[in-house]
């Protein structure tokens, strides 16, 4: 039960980490996004390992644990997370979220192929809802794409407002009198579902390479810290690249405030599912992570009412897919 109350705490913060990420991509780039929220969550898992004494157990991992936590750190943290950050600036969380909940579906597949697992019936249902949901949001874009075409031209400006719109590849930004607002962002739905199926491949494995190299310990915290140390090696070499330190650097204000943000409820989303996997096996955590795209909307509804996308369809996708995701393990 401790195992299951922790993975709906990372929910909870998974779900505000997709909105604070999605608000950050609107003024900077997904790189700059993966920098911040990787190279600054890992001095607080080393104080937090350290703090609960985690930090001095490292002999419980074996070399080959910490050779997989390594893996699962790339897979999971640095690649899962480029994606995922791409997928929300494409298409933002809400559309994103069935997409990168495929990852059930992934450790699934990994699971019955290589841990000799049984495929039921049940399985083929939760598979089916999980196709389900990715094509209701595709309806409910199409359907939103065609009432914008069929919709009627303005006829008046309002004279007491000065609005101007500047058209990027990735946003609209609207300002009034002055003061710049978020508008809703230009979708790209491909390169959306690429990025959102990238990242939930890489998301599928990364959950039982964790529980892999974390065994029964316990030591969630130690196991988080030292799955992040890979990706953020290899990020840290990636400022060496001529030009790379600049553009991290050459943030805006408000994104690196959001990103700061993200950084932080991150990796107490992240402790509180290494602390759900040292404890439970993956298939008991998986569920009620799940919900975190639930937890996203509420999120979203709070912080991003005018940038992401609320049509039905969309919110119904989502809970389709969270059911998939629930029966596919159950």
């Amino acid at each position: 039960m401790l195992g299951i109350g922790f993975a709906i705490l990372a929910a909870a913060g998974f779900g505000f980490n997709a909105a604070s990420i999605r608000r950050g991509v609107l003024s900077a780039s997904s790189s700059q996004g993966l920098y911040y929220t990787v190279l600054l969550a890992l001095p607080l898992f080393f104080l937090a390992a350290l703090i609960s004494g985690q930090l001095f157990e490292y002999d419980a991992f074996s070399t080959r644990d910490i050779i997989v936590l390594s893996i699962a750190g790339v897979v999971h943290i640095f690649i899962g997370r480029y994606c995922n950050i791409r997928a929300i600036d494409a298409i933002g969380a809400n559309r994103a979220g069935p997409l990168v909940g495929m990852s059930t579906l992934v450790s699934v597949i990994v699971a019955v192929l290589f841990l000799s697992e049984e495929m039921t019936w049940v399985k083929v249902g939760g598979i089916l809802l999980m196709m389900v949901g990715p094509t209701l949001v595709v309806r409910g874009n199409r359907k939103k794409d065609r009432a914008k075409r069929n919709a009627p031209a303005p006829t008046a400006v309002t004279p007491l407002t000065s609005t101007t719109e500047t058209a990027s590849p990735s946003t609209l930004t609207t300002t009034v009198v002055g003061k710049q607002l978020p508008a809703m962002p230009v979708v790209r739905m491909r390169e959306g579902y690429f990025w959102g199926v990238m990242a939930a491949a890489a998301w599928g494995v990364g959950p039982v390479l964790m529980r892999s190299g974390m065994g029964d310990s316990g030591l969630g915290i130690l196991g988080g810290m030292t799955a992040y140390f890979a990706p953020s090696a290899l990020l840290i070499l990636g400022l060496f690249i001529p030009g790379v330190f600049r553009q991290t650097m050459s943030i805006d204000p408000s994104a690196q405030k959001w990103f700061l943000l993200s950084t932080a409820n991150s990796f107490i989303a992240n402790v509180f599912r290494f602390m759900a996997l040292s404890l439970a096996p993956v298939s008991v955590v998986i569920p009620p992570v799940r919900t975190g795209v639930i937890f996203a909307i509420f999120f979203n509804l709070a912080i991003n009412r005018r940038t992401e996308s609320f049509d039905p369809m969309v919110i119904v996708g989502i809970l389709v897919s969270v059911t998939g995701a629930i029966v596919l393990v159950a």
